[in-house]
């Protein structure tokens, strides 16, 4: 896939974002998805958007206002926040087991 390393691994892809989260190292990764987002900040986003959303109204991996509403925001952050807290574990183990020499 272009813009992509040799050791790229795409690790969460969907129709709409085939790059959702890309492992470019050990440690490195590459997100496209919102943390942010849960119930109560999608409803300003909604209504700061009626007009585009009514213009892409059945334009595919676009949702309408309702769609978006119902979405279950708490699973997808609760599954995006373990990976997340794995990763700063790794991260914290890591950083454990090496040794910084200063040399002046």
């Amino acid at each position: 896939m272009p813009g992509l390393t040799n050791n790229s691994k795409i690790i969460a892809f969907s129709d709409g974002c085939p790059r959702q989260i890309v492992e470019y190292s050990e440690l490195v990764y590459g997100f496209q998805c919102h943390l942010e987002f849960n119930n109560e900040s999608i409803e300003p986003l909604i209504s700061h958007s009626t007009e585009a959303l009514k213009l892409l109204e059945g334009k595919k991996y676009v949702q309408s206002s309702k769609q978006l509403l119902e979405n279950d925001y708490k699973e997808m952050n609760n599954v995006l926040f373990i990976f997340l807290d794995k990763l700063t574990s790794q991260y914290a183990k890591t950083l454990k087991n090496k040794s910084f020499k200063i040399s002046l």
